[in-house]
């Protein structure tokens, strides 16, 4: 994966609201949740569940995962996006798109 940028508030002082970007990966028809997988535990060698945060999700389209949008692991409101190799540009495209739903701002990493 290839990190984009992120998806903030249009201020400083002002983070995304998590609760609506909750209710957006429900919704949008590029999004959706991480879906748990099979692993096993470290410790007891026995068979568990891995799942991803809710705040995650996948970014795709066509079928295809293309990238990924996760809330950052700081504890600041701000949202991490991904792509994959080749898919930028269709990434960026989603992320600026999410940031005025969510009120914000797609601020792209510089290179």
């Amino acid at each position: 994966m290839v990190a984009l940028g992120q998806i903030k508030g249009l201020f400083d002082s002002v983070g995304i609201d998590v609760a609506k970007w909750l209710a957006l990966i429900d919704e949008h028809a590029l999004l959706k949740h991480v879906p748990p997988r099979k692993g096993i535990n470290p410790f007891t060698r026995e068979a568990c569940e891995l799942k991803a945060p809710a705040s995650t999700a996948i970014v795709h389209s066509g079928g295809t995962e293309i990238g990924s949008i996760s809330l950052a692991t700081d504890g600041s409101e701000l949202l991490i996006v991904q792509s994959h190799e080749g898919s930028a540009e269709v990434v960026t495209r989603i992320a600026e798109e999410l940031a005025r739903l969510l009120g914000g701002q797609f601020v792209r990493d510089s290179a």
